[in-house]
């Protein structure tokens, strides 16, 4: 599939929660080689996925999550410089496994290297926002469910001083001295649907494309603030200044600094001021 469709892409994604809710009570789960873990329910999705979407024939290319790693040099070169539909089956395997609701599945479309269009989906509440030319629809669907009504949505205004999400690694080793109250999530899609929801004031994530390639194109149309701690844009062309590019590399697709997101850019610069990656007093080897 070449084009964007909204109404295409919720009957996918509706698939998509349909197969991970029914799996969910009898998963088998494994760690993969970089310590994360993997269930039956996201392989099952991304080939699914897959199966509607990549047309190597045509120039339509997949990158996904579970699947990335076993691509040629060839194709992987190729995905980046023709058409590219970005999957992430289960963002969140760690919450979904626990049984919490912040999880959700996320597709994004890439075109000669930038990300054009995106839709995130979180089975356990349905709420869903898809890309529509150069807008942004959201609205409700059960996994159970063919019936979708979906609106334009419109960015939020944010109860201040509010709540913003912080990565694993600002969490486990770093610190947040803002005025917000702290959540961290897991999960970049649930992260980036509360900010779309106007639930959270910011959210800064060290992540991989799959992990956000869903969730730029709506963050992008609706007019969020995206930055690293330079103050550079994200924007949505893929690049190696932003990401790393290297087949075969084991940080293959990552974002290697944090990102920072935010409603607008007075609110992500008090987010990059206020997110600290080691505690004070401790070593911090970018001190070197």
């Amino acid at each position: 599939m070449e084009t964007w469709n909204p109404e295409t892409i919720c009957t996918l994604l509706r698939e998509a929660g349909r197969i991970a809710v029914d799996r969910r009570g009898d998963l088998s789960v494994s760690t993969k080689d970089n310590d994360t873990i993997v269930t039956d329910a996201d392989i099952e999705i991304e080939r699914v996925l897959a199966s509607h979407l990549e047309d190597e024939a045509r120039g339509v290319y997949v990158l996904g999550e579970e699947t990335v790693y076993g691509r040629t040099a060839s194709y992987f070169s190729r995905a980046l410089t023709e058409t590219s539909w970005v999957l992430d089956p289960i963002d969140g395997t760690v919450p979904f496994t626990a049984g919490l609701p912040t999880w959700g599945v996320s597709i994004g479309l890439m075109k000669h290297g930038v990300l054009v269009d995106g839709a995130i989906y979180l089975p356990d509440s349905g709420i869903v926002f898809v890309t529509s030319g150069g807008g942004v629809l959201t609205g409700v669907m059960s996994p159970s469910d063919d019936s979708v009504r979906l609106a334009p949505a419109v960015k939020p205004t944010p109860h201040r001083p509010g709540i913003v999400t912080v990565s694993q690694t600002i969490a486990k080793s770093g610190v947040y001295d803002g005025p917000a109250s702290v959540h961290s999530i897991g999960s970049c899609v649930f992260s980036i649907v509360g900010l779309l929801a106007g639930w959270y004031l910011g959210y800064t994530a060290k992540v991989r494309l799959w992990d956000i390639a869903g969730g730029i194109p709506l963050l992008d149309k609706l007019g969020f603030s995206m930055k690293f701690a330079t103050g550079a844009d994200l924007g949505c062309a893929v690049t190696s200044d932003a990401y790393v590019l290297i087949h075969g590399d084991p940080d293959s697709l990552k974002i290697p600094e944090h990102v920072f997101l935010a409603p607008d850019d007075e609110s992500c610069a008090a987010l990059i001021a206020a997110c600290h990656e080691s505690k004070p007093g401790t070593f911090d080897a970018s001190d070197e």
